[in-house]
């Protein structure tokens, strides 16, 4: 066999290298072995079978042909003409957004930002381009200022997302078009309506009347311990505590500590630790005062009555003083303190009482352990929160404290003795408590039992049996209530005219006063309802109250504040209405700028 009629090994051509120049300048070139003339006959009735029949769309969209066909997104301006994005300008479109996203979509992460809300900015600020809306450099400005609080910050931002300065200033302009556009579309929405806005101010201040009985609890708990069960009763209900209710009885954490320190109070000498811990020549004084007013000002430095608007930390000048005297001794103390810290870690014996002696400090040896509550009960004017902090943070275990303690009335340097965590004692040990502790819970019941029962006066409860029963609301008249509320042995109070949410008093409110704003839906009830008792929400006291009558508060105590407050907010939430279903909507887009996407089109169906 020749090897002209050998096969060929796949993949592989073996071209004849002279009938290959013959050919290289034809335009169809026959396969070897058919007759040129037949093969461009064949191909010519291929290419007149294709054309003859109709394309599908789908065809004619990868080619860009047809309305939308070929875009990813596109919409018609103000002129009339169509406008088209490709899915890659699209993508870069919305790149060029993502700076810019949190602003233009308030409240949405720049990851959460779908496809249509980039089309409906798209749409929009190209609307308000071609409608002439401007926006200046003295307002990308003012957008920048009010953004960002450093320059640093501003030039880091663009570089965050890979954009040039340049460029992310023109997305904030773009932006800032945007929302004018919206501004003036919803111009005529933007003033709320007077008479609404006074029909939404009295529906917020309405005022309620009310008839109502008030039981404490502790007024019924010795009455509760009455009726506790025995030892083995209390023991398993105490077993039957969730973990979180079983901390009640755990015993408090506990420190014992060694503590010296330089009182603030009247007069002091620091001439002894000065002595020790010499300031250096060079040091500045002045300076170092108002490092130490800067560190320290929000404890020692505090203004008697805060006025508002005002720090409540007295400014270095008015405590110039104070602190030229008091920061040198800090810092020998600090220097002390340094002292304590590298001996002890050498493993020297160090005498914290004779060496405070020696500085001229006040010193004090707890040695048994105590819990916070115990150790303020010492009433040692210079223990305070900041020390009893030192004392018990996590951190800090037994050995000298990391630093010097500025507390309120004195410098404090110390080291913890011992430290004995919380636990949950035996049984036996807080059997007492546990009874203490179901009395209180069975006193809260009780009590709310007690007010049920001047219900029962009042009407007639439905079967328990029923579920479809409406709930138990006797309705009554004033006097039936209070001869009902008299003869169960109680006496009713009144609380006159008052409005739902009444804020609350300076000096504190009245344990009925805070219940009633804490539960306004009790003014929701029919006038005349007594609904059932409930206890307030810290669980001190039962009330059974009467709502009796309802009225509009008088319009002349609206103030201009709450006219403007409503007004802007009704106006706000007429916009925003305004603008999700008259402009921002799928469909007042596809009405107004003919919007198409890719996403909204219907896939081709697979057969």
């Amino acid at each position: 066999m020749s090897n002209a009629d050998e096969k060929q090994p796949a993949g592989e051509t073996h071209l004849d290298p002279k009938a290959q120049a013959e050919h290289q300048d034809d335009v169809i070139t026959a396969p070897r072995g058919t007759k040129r003339g037949r093969f461009l006959m064949t191909f010519l009735l291929v290419i007149l079978v294709l054309t003859t029949f109709s394309v599908s769309d789908q065809v004619l969209n990868v080619f860009g042909v047809g309305s939308g066909a070929g875009s990813y997104v596109s919409w018609k301006s103000a002129n009339g003409s169509t406008r088209k994005l490709s899915e890659s300008e699209f993508v870069m479109e919305k790149r060029k957004l993502a700076p810019i996203s949190m602003f233009v979509f308030p409240g949405v992460a720049e990851r959460e930002v779908t496809d249509e809300q980039v089309a409906t900015f798209l749409v929009l600020e190209a609307a308000a381009d071609e409608a002439g809306i401007q926006a200046t450099d003295k307002d990308v400005a003012k957008f920048v200022q009010d953004n960002f609080p450093s320059k640093e910050q501003y030039l880091a931002y663009p570089r965050m997302y890979g954009m040039t300065g340049k460029e992310f200033e023109e997305s904030v302009r773009r932006m800032i078009r945007y929302r004018r556009y919206q501004g003036l579309l919803t111009a005529p929405v933007a003033v709320a309506d007077p008479n609404a806005v006074e029909k939404r101010w009295k529906a917020q201040h309405q005022e309620y009347t009310a008839d109502y009985v008030i039981l404490p609890v502790a007024n019924v708990e010795t009455e509760a311990r009455t009726l506790a069960p025995d030892a083995a009763g209390l023991r398993a209900w105490y077993d039957a505590l969730p973990d979180n209710d079983k901390n009640a009885y755990r015993t408090k954490e506990q420190a014992s500590a060694e503590l010296a320190a330089f009182s603030l109070e009247g007069e002091f000498d620091a001439t002894p630790l000065l002595a020790k811990y010499p300031r250096p020549a060079d040091e500045n004084a002045e300076q170092l005062a108002k490092d130490f007013h800067a560190g320290f000002s929000y404890v020692l430095y505090r203004r008697e009555k805060p006025e508002p608007g005002k720090d409540f930390r007295k400014d270095f000048e008015e405590v110039k003083d104070q602190a030229l005297r008091q920061a040198p001794i800090y810092n020998a103390l600090l220097d002390w303190q340094k002292s304590l810290a590298e001996r002890a870690g050498k493993g020297e014996t160090v005498d914290f009482a004779a060496e405070a002696a020696g500085l001229g400090l006040t010193y004090r040896n707890q040695i048994d352990p105590l819990s916070q509550e115990a150790w303020l009960a010492l009433t040692v004017p210079w223990i305070g929160q900041y020390t009893l902090q030192r004392i018990f943070t996590p951190d800090q275990t037994t050995g000298f404290f990391p630093s010097i303690v500025v507390d309120t009335k004195g410098f404090v340097m110390g080291r913890v003795s011992t430290r004995v965590p919380p636990k949950l004692p035996d049984y036996s040990e807080v059997a007492d408590a546990v009874l203490a502790g179901w009395a209180r819970e069975r006193a809260k019941t009780l009590a709310t039992e007690k007010l049920e029962k001047i219900r029962d006066a009042l009407g007639t409860r439905p079967d328990p049996n029923d579920t479809t029963a409406p709930a138990f609301k006797p309705e009554v008249d004033r006097d039936a209530f209070l001869k009902a509320v008299a003869d169960a042995g109680f006496t009713a109070q009144r609380r006159e005219w008052s409005e739902i949410n009444t804020p609350p008093a300076p000096e504190g409110d009245a344990p009925a006063a805070v219940y009633f704003r804490q539960n306004s839906a009790l003014f929701t009830n029919k006038i005349g309802s007594v609904p059932k008792a409930e206890l307030d929400r810290v669980g001190t006291s039962a009330f059974l109250s009467r709502v009796d009558g309802a009225r509009d508060p008088d319009v002349s105590k609206m103030t201009p504040k709450d006219l403007q407050t409503l007004g802007m907010q009704m106006a706000n939430q007429d916009r925003s209405s305004f603008l999700q279903s008259g402009l921002l909507s799928r469909d007042a887009l596809v009405s107004k700028f003919g919007l198409d996407m890719a996403p909204w089109r219907e896939k081709p169906k697979t057969p």
